[in-house]
């Protein structure tokens, strides 16, 4: 699953390439039974071990007796017991990504890539106490992304309020104390208590993405207990540690050079491999010809999104930041590119059925990982592969308070989105730190060069980067392996998109990093690495090629391409912050500003904006001895306490999908309603019988404000009739009047009779009159 780890850079400088090869140090496994760590077979697979290890809750704290039980699993060394180096310790990202996944799913490859003679081992997943802020999994909900154009502030406002959900609920029911020892000392000091209760005399470790920030920062507090350290997709430790807006900048610097070699690859393969090579009139494309493309794909849907009728996961929009967010994905591995285009060709031609069931997945989908990958099933919402739960207690807590005004988010959105396209999503990510509350116990804050004062590693550390990463740029890489010094690290340069460095596999790559591993031969630094012939869009050249491999090489290269596959797009969402709605007079004026947080309701966290309340006051004018409970409704929201009229106001009344009694709904034809009418069997009808509705969205959203002028509801109003804008599906038959006796009416058998209240809030008593 792809780490999108949020990442930083500096510039990139010339690089050392004289220091010779070092000299390499064997260390033999020390005897298994000196391990405290009681292993079995995990019940889930068999393949691989698990255990359970005790580590303190708070070192800050040394009388504390509170700990945390932390899960490891384990597959083990292969190779005969004589030839085995001890364990390798594998963090693959997040912060929060799942050690103990990734050695359950890719355990078998990685012991390839070092000739079966570590134990891989992984952690995270059944480690408790939990960080969730949730007492049940299905109150998350789904994952918020921004809506509208993120240069406006009044979008900003209503995401950042969105955000504040999640902090809320973790003010309310987190645990504290484990929400504050979550960062990534902490883990650091773990890790040493891991190393001691294995028996063995220093850390072997191999960190993908965020997984370099926690292995520079033991390296940096830990340096004699370096046996072996390999650093890939590099990110800058010290601007993380800094501050997380500035590490965003950094980040996504060559997020362009990345989306330009989206582009030139695309070129190159030409159309019979690549679906966006050819214009429309079948001319090759050019270079600038598809950047242009993109971005006029990116305005269209910026000013009108494209409908989708039907697909795998049912009818919705796709909107501009739907696509910059699969395109963001997809930057990560190279390997999706070829379906990358296939499926920003037929949105070109206004088709969105396949594509909108990969954003549903991407942005808006909540699917369960498997067992293995989630052994405690403790938060079903991703955030790129991490679980929010366990990457903001980390991320957020690891970095100074992020106290920003909705205005400078608004400013911060603005400035990623001239850096690259994809830049408002980071934007997004970062943003999930603004003014989280909790502080980790124990930071680092340097140093981060020998030249103020860090100490040799007592093995080189091996740094690796693409230099074309979208978020781990190589000056991350020059930058941390310069600090480091000459003595203590060595960097891998390898041509390439994606990230990390197996994104785009290469065989030399695959090699060095085996090599110090198992021999201990560290490349010289500057090393330049290049992928295999072929990958992104493969021919049968390719395949030619392959079979010529020795029988070790195509091993190699097939373990390292199924870590690629398994890390597969993920869908990307955002909370992040609150401290729970200020306690003042509230008012649907007041909630357009500023929308009221509810940490925690029966149906999850989330936000109620003015026009949720509206809806519940026009949805309960229908029924006045409901009054007295809207009274006391409106009275707790303006005190600002919205937790018990979430689930009606939002989840029940505007969202909800709730199935109707059998009764009430025999064939079970939709359980979407509006309140109480399924739009299946309400759109034909209203929308059918009426003429074309044929307006502009100005003209639509004239009626909106026409609407809201003539009472407070009155945009409620529009919502429903204005779905009928653009329904294809006339009445086979309907009746145009006579409407009175003057123009022809007939008179009736028996007389009518008409009945109104006078004050009704749909049906006005001069609709009757009229009628009679």
């Amino acid at each position: 699953m792809w780490k999108k780890l949020w990442i930083v850079s500096t510039a990139v400088g010339a690089l050392e390439t004289a220091k010779a090869a070092y000299t390499p140090v064997i260390h033999s496994r020390q005897t298994s039974n000196t391990s405290t760590i009681s292993w079995a077979a995990c019940p889930d697979d068999n393949s691989t071990q698990c255990a359970f290890f005790d580590v303190p809750m708070d070192y800050t704290s040394p009388n504390s007796t509170s700990t945390v039980s932390i899960f490891l699993r384990k597959y083990s060394a292969t190779a005969p017991v004589e030839q085995q180096l001890g364990s390798i310790l594998v963090n693959p990202g997040g912060p929060g990504g799942s050690g103990s996944a990734a050695v359950a799913v890719l355990g078998p490859r990685l012991s390839t890539m070092v000739d079966g003679r570590y134990d891989i081992i992984g952690a995270v997943n059944l480690t408790g106490p939990p960080t969730a802020c949730h007492d049940t999994e299905y109150k998350q909900g789904a994952p918020f992304p921004h809506v509208g154009g993120a240069a406006e502030t009044a979008h900003v406002a209503k995401l950042s309020a969105i955000q504040s959900s999640h902090r809320a609920a973790c003010i309310e029911n987190g645990n504290y104390e484990m929400l504050r020892n979550s960062g990534t000392v902490a883990v650091v000091k773990d890790m040493e208590r891991i190393v001691e209760a294995l028996g063995e005399d220093g850390l072997n470790y191999l960190g993908y993405s965020y997984g370099t920030i926690l292995g520079a920062t033991f390296a940096a507090m830990r340096p004699n207990l370096v046996k072996r350290m390999v650093l890939d997709g590099v990110s800058d430790a010290e601007a993380y540690f800094d501050g997380v807006l500035e590490w965003g900048r950094k980040g996504i610097q060559e997020t362009p050079k990345t989306l330009a070699g989206f582009i030139s690859t695309c070129i190159d393969a030409g159309p019979t491999q690549c679906a966006l090579a050819s214009t429309k009139d079948n001319k090759t494309e050019t270079v600038e010809g598809l950047a242009k493309r993109l971005d006029v794909l990116y305005t269209k849907l910026g000013k009108e999104p494209l409908v989708v009728g039907d697909s795998l996961t049912g009818p919705g929009i796709i909107e501009a930041q739907h696509v910059q967010t699969i395109i963001f994905s997809m930057m990560y591995n190279p390997r999706f590119w070829s379906m990358l285009t296939q499926g920003l060709a037929v949105l070109e031609q206004g088709d969105g059925r396949d594509v909108y069931a990969v954003i549903n997945s991407l942005v808006y989908g909540a699917v369960p990982e498997p067992y293995n990958q989630n052994v405690f099933n403790r938060s079903m919402q991703k955030i790129d592969g991490v679980s929010r739960e366990a990457m903001y207690p980390v991320m957020c807590g690891d970095s100074p308070r992020l106290n920003i005004t909705v205005e400078e988010y608004a400013d911060y959105f603005r400035e990623m989105g001239k850096i690259s396209p994809m830049g408002e999503q980071w934007a997004l990510l970062m943003g999930g730190c603004r003014e989280w509350p909790f502080r980790a116990a124990e930071t680092y804050t340097g140093p981060w060069t020998v030249e103020k004062g860090l100490n040799k590693t007592r093995f080189p550390i091996l740094f690796v980067s693409l230099d074309a990463d979208p978020v781990t740029p190589l000056a991350s890489a020059v930058k941390m392996s310069r600090g480091f010094g000459s003595e203590s690290g060595s960097l891998l340069i390898q041509q390439g998109f994606g990230h990390p460095s197996y994104a785009h596999p290469s065989l030399c790559t695959i090699k060095h990093v085996g090599d110090y591993f198992v021999n201990g031969t560290v490349p010289k630094n500057g090393t330049h690495c290049t992928p295999e012939p072929g990958f992104i869009y493969p021919t049968n050249n390719t395949q030619s090629k392959r079979s010529m491999l020795s029988e070790r090489d195509k091993g190699l290269l097939e373990a390292v391409e199924e870590i690629g596959r398994t890390d597969s797009p993920k869908r990307s969402g955002a909370y992040g912050e609150a401290y729970g709605a200020p306690k003042r007079f509230r008012t649907p004026a007041v909630l357009v500003e500023q929308p009221l947080v509810v940490g925690d309701s029966p149906t999850g966290p989330g936000i109620i904006q003015a026009h949720n309340v509206q809806y519940m006051i026009f949805a309960l004018m229908y029924f006045p001895n409901t009054w007295s409970a809207l009274a006391q409704a409106l009275l707790n929201l303006e005190q600002g306490n919205g937790q018990d009229y979430y689930p009606l106001l939002v989840n029940g009344i505007l969202y909800g999908t709730l199935p109707k009694p059998y009764t009430q709904n025999v064939f079970n034809r939709s359980m979407q309603v509006y309140p109480s009418n399924t739009r299946e069997s309400q759109y034909p009808i209203m929308c059918g019988d009426s003429p074309q509705l044929n307006i502009t969205i100005k003209g639509y959203a004239d009626y909106f404000r026409e609407m809201g002028e003539l009472g407070p509801m009155g945009e409620q109003i529009a919502l429903i009739i204005g779905a009928c804008r653009g329904w294809s599906f006339r009445a086979t038959e309907r009746y145009t009047g006579p409407w009175t006796v003057e123009k022809g009416l007939n008179k009736t058998r028996f007389p009518i009779l008409i009945v109104n209240l006078d004050a009704d809030p749909v049906t006005p008593l001069p609709a009757a009159v009229k009628m009679s």
